[in-house]
């Protein structure tokens, strides 16, 4: 059966490497392979067809991974049989109460083995995430084996799009089980939280991301001297500015692939904000706000900032060609850069918020990112870049107090974010960074410069 096994793996990699590896996005701080991985765990996806298998297998070319697998494949002909239990199938009926399987999988785990389970414990032939059976959560209380849980859309095939996997963070059971709690109630919490998990995936990507039949309208603002700015500028900000990205979770880092339309918002500290959010939402290559009379009298930094496809405003008076402009983006499901306190912020403290980033997320139902930014901005010192959940208007409806509440959830956003930012920043280097804002600051009044 090695042999076996290893002669379907050899035989098979480049057809599966063509049509069956998916795009992976990791989503988890902690898990970002799968090559890489070694010791016991178990792979938790939910279920589109009969080649899930050899898409997760694809995953991990030089693991054995052992699946469950439903009495009614060993029972459809002998020779499916024999390449069943070649690539390590652990046989279920789940018509019976016959836990035989459940022991066999955490024997396997406990030698440090992997385990594939599908733990709808059925194909999906709709769009939702089933329920979970229970068995998932036993094996990992029993077994302490971690749960890496993965969310595919399917659809396999030379003519078909690339399939996407997204794949979050190790789950343990251990941060569940509570000692008052039976081993029945135990496994639900823990069957629960990975379905909870992959459900949020499954949320992220139909909100998200583009199916088979939709086409992805294209970039207004991506063409030569945008490539060629990003190109030259982006490799420099990595090295000089040093950015460090953190999320307050995977889902906020799920932003970064989105497909569709969404609103950065951010503190805006010095001018090289915008670059920087550039370079972390370089993906979904975004659109930025800038300020019109900042850059007025510097054509060479005016046509720069008009090749990157900057939006200009007037900041004198309302001006509804500038909106226009944002509301057309968004319908065209491209994405913004919005600096909402509407000047540069040389303290710590949050100015209050401006109110046309609300209102235009109400208007087009567009999430919002929040986004909080800390540094010294001297060469080759750290970047702190700390990006937070979406938020969603569509739950505030669309009137002046929804717009007035999503700005204040975003000025209250914002400022946790500042808090979790620095709270991972050491006291000496936040006195460094505080130390030239003022210097910066103070600076640009002498010269009598616009913030």
């Amino acid at each position: 059966m090695f042999l076996l096994r290893w002669f379907m793996k050899i035989t098979s990699v480049i057809p599966a490497l063509l049509l069956f590896m998916p795009k992976r996005y990791f989503l988890g701080k902690n898990f970002k392979s799968t090559a890489k991985y070694k010791g016991p765990l178990i792979i938790t996806a939910n279920h589109r067809g009969f080649i899930d298998y050899v898409m997760v297998a694809t995953m991990f070319p030089l693991r054995k991974v052992n699946v469950i697998v439903s009495e009614a494949l060993y029972d459809f002909n002998p020779f499916l049989r024999i390449l069943l239990k070649a690539i390590g199938a652990i046989r279920t009926d789940r018509f019976s109460a016959n836990p035989a399987f459940m022991f066999k999988s955490i024997n396997i785990l406990k030698r440090g083995g992997v385990l594939l389970i599908f733990p709808e414990g059925k194909i999906e032939t709709t769009e939702e995430i089933y329920e979970f059976k229970k068995s998932v959560g036993l094996i990992a209380v029993e077994s302490n084996a971690p749960i890496l849980p993965i969310y595919h859309r399917g659809g396999f095939g030379v003519f078909k799009s690339r399939n996407k996997a997204f794949i979050g963070d190790l789950i343990y059971a251990k941060d569940y089980v509570k000692d008052d709690k039976t081993l029945s109630e135990n496994s639900a919490i823990v069957t629960e939280a990975v379905r909870d998990k992959i459900s949020q995936y499954w949320e992220f990507y139909h909100n998200s991301m583009y199916s088979n039949k939709d086409k992805k309208p294209k970039k207004s603002n991506v063409n030569f001297a945008y490539r060629f700015l990003m190109a030259t500028s982006l490799p420099m900000i990595k090295i000089f500015l040093k950015p460090k990205i953190t999320f307050e979770s995977d889902m906020a880092k799920a932003m970064l692939y989105n497909e569709k339309r969404m609103i950065t918002v951010s503190n805006h500290c010095w001018w090289i904000d915008a670059p920087l959010l550039y370079y972390v939402f370089r993906k979904t290559a975004p659109r930025c706000i800038a300020a019109q009379d900042i850059m007025a009298g510097n054509k060479f930094l005016h046509n720069m900032q008009k090749a990157i496809g900057c939006i200009f405003l007037d900041r004198t008076g309302f001006d509804w060609n500038c909106i226009k402009e944002c509301l057309k983006e968004l319908n065209n499901e491209n994405n913004l850069i919005i600096f909402p306190e509407g000047q540069m912020n040389f303290t710590q403290e949050i100015l209050p918020f401006h109110t046309g980033a609300s209102m235009m997320s109400i208007m087009t139902s567009t999430p919002v990112v929040p986004v909080y930014i800390n540094s010294s901005y001297k060469p080759f010192r750290k970047t702190y870049i700390h990006i937070g959940n979406p938020i969603k208007p569509t739950s505030l409806g669309n009137t002046k107090n929804a717009t007035d509440e999503m700005t204040r959830l975003l000025e209250e956003k914002t400022a946790v974010l500042r808090d979790s930012c620095n709270s991972n920043i050491s006291p000496k280097e936040l006195t460094e960074i505080v130390n030239s804002k003022k210097k910066h600051s103070n600076m640009i009044e002498q010269k009598g410069g616009k913030k």
